[in-house]
């Protein structure tokens, strides 16, 4: 009877200890997300020099983008596209829904003009026009969309569009619209259109003025550019890049509430991002070399060293808190090669591994001869026979 009753009261105090922890986890998170003011369903920042993920909620949830996807179509564009040639426009660029240049069938446009149009304003009749020409449909450019995705390392992204209109089978995350806005970073043509303000394009004769939907390449100091996009399913989306002093961050947030949420968590983000963190490199807090023995070979040591430099972004305040645990191989028999790793150099902030840097070898290590062994002995036997004399 008696431990019946314990057993309740264990486990209601474990139940209670339980929720407890949870509270105190979601309290944690909450206040994360209150600091930097951030309500919208994912986002990331994601420094470009490290290629590493600064911080995020959601990163790796496969989410609806919208017109975020037209990063991936200015992408294929640029490298696959002549840019001075001009595009006629089909029944399919004319049928489409959304945000569009109302284009009709027949329409000639320049596949620059078409470039500016996908980027700054959004224009989904130009994403098509821009996938017929380059594509040959709209469902082969999906799959070059999709291959180019894999190839630079968007692992968890599925085009079925060019321009991101909802669709259940067009999805990506947080993280790989940071990696594939960081590929088209790469492109100097790229950089200058998302930094357009405004453009004026041709259709059949007629200008026509664009104005860039991203502002906060009005308002925020080293706004390099980026993407909007809206659906009713991807909320307000903003892919952004951002440059500061020795900082360079691509903030992605995804389904925020309204425009001007997108636009103010995305600026507190990098502000964020760039204020606090900074870039170090690991390798100034290990060794440059180590000696370690080795067995059956005519050196007595050999120096190894690391095979990897990294770098890494890291709270300014949190540098202190760095250390290093070295885990090397001592028994070591010959022969060993030129780049064999024998240890590794485990970097943690605080208790959270940051990197492992491998060492290796610097040259080929011989096993010793027979020939080598009788020089040993003649030559210890001469040592001896100078010394008694």
């Amino acid at each position: 009877m008696y431990t019946k009753k314990y057993v309740n009261i264990f486990i209601k105090f474990f139940v209670c200890l339980i929720c407890i922890m949870l509270i105190i986890a979601t309290c944690s998170i909450s206040a994360t997300t209150k600091k930097l003011n951030i309500y919208s369903q994912s986002y990331i920042a994601y420094d470009r020099i490290s290629k590493k993920v600064m911080f995020g909620k959601n990163t790796d949830k496969k989410v609806p983008m919208a017109s975020t996807t037209k990063i991936m179509t200015a992408i294929l564009t640029i490298e696959y596209g002549k840019l001075n040639e001009y595009v006629i426009a089909t029944q399919n660029a004319e049928n489409v829904t959304g945000w569009q240049l109302n284009i009709k069938k027949g329409d000639k446009i320049l596949l620059n003009d078409l470039l500016y149009a996908i980027m700054l304003y959004s224009a989904n009749d130009g994403a098509i026009a821009i996938a017929e020409h380059i594509g040959g449909s709209v469902e082969n450019f999906a799959k070059m969309m999709n291959d180019k995705a894999k190839q630079i390392g968007a692992l968890n992204t599925n085009f079925t569009s060019p321009h991101g209109l909802d669709n259940d089978m067009h999805y990506s995350t947080p993280y790989d619209l940071a990696v594939i806005m960081d590929y088209a970073l790469e492109n100097s043509i790229f950089r200058d259109v998302i930094a357009t303000p405004s453009y004026v394009i041709n259709i059949n004769g007629y200008n026509r003025n664009l104005n860039n939907t991203n502002k906060l390449i009005k308002t925020l100091q080293g706004c390099v550019g980026g993407k909007t996009g809206y659906t009713g399913k991807a909320g307000y989306c903003l892919v952004n890049n951002c440059k500061k002093g020795n900082m360079d961050v691509i903030a992605v947030v995804l389904g925020a509430g309204t425009t001007n949420q997108r636009f103010d968590e995305t600026a507190n983000i990098l502000d964020y991002a760039i204020n606090n963190y900074e870039i170090i490199k690991l390798n100034d807090y290990i060794k440059d070399n180590i000696s370690i023995g080795i067995i059956k070979s005519k050196e007595e040591n050999i120096n190894i060293i690391p095979n990897q430099y990294i770098l890494m972004p890291i709270i300014k305040s949190e540098k202190e808190n760095i250390k290093v645990e070295y885990d090397l191989n001592y028994d070591v028999i010959a022969p060993i090669e030129r780049g064999k790793v024998l240890g590794y150099a485990t970097i943690y902030n605080k208790d959270n591994q940051m990197a492992q840097i491998e060492y290796i070898t610097q040259e080929d290590y011989k096993k010793k001869t027979y020939i080598d062994y009788i020089k040993y002995i003649i030559g210890n036997y001469v040592n001896l026979l100078e010394i008694e004399y």
